[in-house]
């Protein structure tokens, strides 16, 4: 009796190299100490011009000047997921015994979070602004490239133990969290009518003079 012929499982060398590219990813991470050293090259990255030239808006040039070195505009936002990552990947750098699968977690959306701003906003600037990528400065691409370098980071980590389950928060009834929505939103109408007066008292007299006559 002649033996059955064998047939080739369809999809098996497709399947075959899903499993090795997925081998592949799966070592692409790096050491801990590159999530403070991506914190700080984001860092470096806000500092840096973002944009070559000016940049305006019907007529009214991007607040920050971005042209220059500073902080000022969206890199300021940066820089605080840039420290945020540095102070973290420093604190679990130097206690390893506090290094859990969550907070390697919370370290990767860190370093995604300071990569996609500086991503997204390059892509703002192109896509909406109508601007051209030579305009665009070294600094969104030293940010992003700090990002990533502790999102890799992080990705090295994902192996620790996983840590004591969260305790849950205690509910609170719906009156209080409306009484603490309204509460937050009056402190927040105060401040508003607080930093409008100050930039009226700050104001030239002649430009009150006119505010007076206008009314």
């Amino acid at each position: 009796m002649a033996a059955p012929a064998t047939t080739a499982v369809p999809g098996g060398r497709a399947a075959g190299r899903a499993e090795a590219l997925a081998r592949l990813w799966a070592r692409v991470r790096l050491p801990l100490v590159a999530a403070p050293v991506g914190g700080l090259v984001g860092a470096v990255g806000c500092y840096l011009y973002w944009t070559v030239s000016t940049v305006r808006v019907e007529g009214v040039p991007l607040t920050g000047e971005l042209v220059n070195y500073g902080f000022g505009g969206v890199r300021r936002w940066a820089l605080l997921l840039a420290v945020g990552s540095l102070a973290y990947g420093a604190y679990l750098l130097t206690r390893r015994s506090a290094l859990t699968v969550r907070r390697a977690e919370a370290l990767a959306r860190l370093g995604i979070g300071l990569a996609v701003l500086a991503g997204l906003w390059v892509m703002t600037l192109i896509l909406f602004l109508e601007s051209s990528l030579d305009r665009v400065g070294p600094g969104p691409w030293v940010t992003l490239a700090g990002g990533v370098l502790v999102w890799l980071a992080a990705r090295g980590q994902l192996t620790a133990p996983a840590g004591a389950a969260p305790a849950e928060w205690p509910r609170r009834s719906a009156a209080w969290d409306l009484a603490v929505v309204v509460v937050a939103e009056l402190l927040a109408y105060l401040a508003f009518l607080v930093t409008v007066a100050w930039l009226f008292l700050r104001a030239p007299r002649p430009a009150r003079e006119r505010e007076k006559a206008l009314r």
